[in-house]
């Protein structure tokens, strides 16, 4: 029995330094799987969200400016229809906003980013009050997934190897994620600004010249100054940059569009890192020259217990045939 033993010492290699070499060489193999699968999955993520962004708000986006490009004239038509001289005459010498005319207050900035921002502002609420949640708990999920999957194909790979649960419970990739989810969250109600306050602002930063150009003396008085300042405003109004009056809102979208695709970059070159370091207990300070000098004794060893097993064994063999004898007789 003693010489069974150690044979199957020696074969199945049980030495500290062979079990931390096997411990290295599993977790490599589920490891290189794990990257590459991680890789894919967040490649696969990143797309889902430039697609929610680049084909839904800034389309929609671009799609409210044509259309207050073109709706900004005809607006313009039905003030000089609707205003009487004097009313008209006032509100262009006011920048467009006339709180108290005698027909009501009148703010034809508010009026004209109406056109523009009514388009979109259903993605714009869509984008923020339930694709960008969903987004983020589906990375967080498929992170997490990952990892988790990782853990549980190591456990298969390694059922000899002790301490690995408490190993697994100390890569706290959640916590870690969870700090990186927030900051896109920061980043999320910085872009998400109030629309018509946004949109309207920029309208009058863009009309303030054409104002002050209807407002100049050899314009705004004198004979015939009405056709003056109506032939200007007919002017501002199809002058008017409307991607300029939507800039904030893209450039506040496509920061957070960037912060996004930079926390998916942070997770693939963190998170592996993060599983690497936890496992690497199991083979700390392995000891390639104590390894070889197991393996060269153990060679050495394995054919000398061998014979020593076989003659054990041979000579039980004939001691209980002696038994038997001397039980017949």
């Amino acid at each position: 029995e003693v010489s069974r033993a150690i044979c199957a010492q020696l074969s199945s290699g049980e030495s500290p330094e062979e079990q931390k070499q096997v411990c290295k060489t599993a977790f490599k193999e589920v490891f290189v799987e794990f990257k590459g699968s991680l890789g894919k999955e967040l490649h696969g993520f990143k797309q889902r969200i430039d697609t929610v962004f680049e084909e839904g708000l800034n389309r929609a986006v671009l799609r409210g400016q044509e259309m207050a490009r073109k709706g900004a004239p005809q607006k313009g038509t039905e003030w000089k229809k609707s205003y009487h001289h004097a009313t008209y005459r006032a509100a262009v010498g006011k920048y467009g906003i006339h709180p108290k005319a005698r027909r009501g207050s009148i703010h034809w900035p508010n009026e004209l980013s109406a056109i523009c921002y009514d388009s979109f502002q259903p993605e714009w609420m869509a984008l923020f009050g339930e694709k960008l949640p969903e987004l983020l708990e589906a990375f967080k999920s498929l992170v997490l997934s990952s990892v988790n999957c990782f853990h549980d194909e190591l456990a298969n790979k390694l059922p000899m190897a002790a301490d690995l649960g408490v190993l697994r419970d100390g890569i706290r990739v959640d916590r870690w994620l969870e700090t990186q989810v927030m900051g896109v969250q920061s980043r999320q109600r910085d872009s998400q600004k109030d629309l018509s306050e946004e949109v309207s602002s920029a309208v009058q930063d863009e009309m303030r010249a054409g104002f002050q150009a209807c407002q100049a003396p050899q314009v705004f008085k004198g004979r015939g100054c009405m056709e003056r300042i109506k032939d200007r405003m007919d002017s501002l109004l199809a002058s008017i940059r409307w991607d300029a009056t939507t800039s904030g809102l893209i450039d506040g979208v496509e920061d957070l569009q960037r912060s996004l695709g930079q926390m998916v970059i942070k997770v693939q070159e963190h998170v592996p890192h993060m599983v690497e370091e936890g496992y690497q207990l199991l083979w700390q300070d392995l000891d390639p020259e104590a390894l070889a000098c197991w393996r060269e004794l153990r060679e050495r060893a394995r054919p000398i217990v061998a014979e020593v097993s076989q003659s054990a064994e041979e000579l039980l063999s004939r001691l209980r045939q002696r038994d038997d004898l001397i039980k017949r007789s």
